[in-house]
């Protein structure tokens, strides 16, 4: 998993220890609160770890690569109950957004040159392919009752946003039940808090983005909760074209979005949802989705706040 950054600290009679590291090809942060830190530290990273070789689209023996391998061949496969679980999601997530948020669109990412990890570097651009509408997850065969799933032709699954959503709500939650007080795992900008802070008041969350010269867009708070952003000025590569390529695909099209937001962060119960929340709004900015907050920044960069964001806001 990379160099670790661990530091220990005790703040207002709090024992805190946190950590920095690589993990689900993006820069984790886990901090927990209370005595034994440094243990559920180690149990975070294996976690991680875990949850990293079950749903990495570009590790060949995950779970999803080999669902992804058997796709159009009519061979369902069966896989574990974290997949399971995550898959329940993302099924909730297709149909909470109308397609918008689709999690079938790992081949065309593939295709458009998007084929590896970002911290390997990615090959030469591709030619983009014709526009196609997307694959919908209602054309999965999957069962949530025997873990049992299949794919359509010409699809593959994309879980990057969500799995790491998902990973810092599982995490989390499994670290206050083990014992610890308090804990944040953050993975590449998808954030989940539960139990007592550092001060043992809310969370101070800082959202910003260097990508856009925007370091400090805002601060909320939280007792608990999740914070995720999305963002097309990251995991961007050149196209053969006059434009560069970024990971968020509109199904209409499966090509990158053209909508002129730029970034989401969305505020919610739950860092999955706030992930969805963030990603379909910045591919549709007309969608209404329930049960969050939202800031946005467009290609101008002027900063919109939905009505409810400010009673997050310091």
């Amino acid at each position: 998993m990379g160099t670790v950054s661990c530091t220990a600290r005790t703040e207002l009679g709090r024992s805190v220890v946190e950590a920095r590291f690589r993990a689900m090809g993006s820069d984790a942060h886990v901090l927990v609160t209370g005595p034994d830190g440094e243990v559920y530290l180690e149990t975070a990273r294996r976690r991680l770890d875990e949850l990293e070789r079950r749903w990495s689209r570009f590790l060949p023996d995950s779970e999803v690569s080999r669902i992804n391998r058997l796709a159009g061949t009519g061979e369902a496969m069966q896989v574990g109950p974290d997949t399971v679980a995550l898959l329940e999601r993302a099924h909730l997530a297709t149909v909470a957004t109308g397609g918008v948020w689709n999690p079938l669109l790992g081949r065309r990412l593939a295709e458009l040159g998007y084929d590896r990890s970002f911290a390997t570097g990615l090959g030469r651009p591709v030619e983009p392919p014709l526009p196609a509408t997307a694959s919908s997850f209602a054309e999965v065969d999957f069962d949530p009752a025997t873990g049992s799933i299949a794919l359509p032709r010409d699809t593959a699954l994309d879980l990057g946003g969500i799995a790491k959503g998902f990973a810092a709500d599982l995490i989390t939650g499994e670290l206050l039940q083990a014992g610890a007080w308090g804990a944040l795992v953050s993975l590449g900008g998808d954030l989940r808090v539960r139990g007592m802070s550092p001060t043992g008041l809310d969370w101070a969350v800082r959202i910003g983005e260097a990508a856009l010269d925007q370091p400090h867009l805002a601060t909320v708070r939280l007792t608990q909760g999740a914070v995720a952003t999305s963002t097309t000025a990251r995991r961007r590569w050149p196209s053969d074209g006059h434009r560069q390529h970024h990971h968020l695909l509109d199904p209409a099209t499966s090509l990158p979005s053209n909508a002129d937001i730029v970034l989401t962060s969305a505020i919610a119960g739950t860092a999955w949802w706030a992930e969805v929340c963030a990603t379909a709004a910045t591919i549709d900015p007309t969608l209404e989705l329930p049960g969050h907050a939202a800031l946005r920044v467009d290609q101008g960069g002027q900063v919109t706040r939905t009505m409810n964001f400010a009673s997050y806001e310091t």
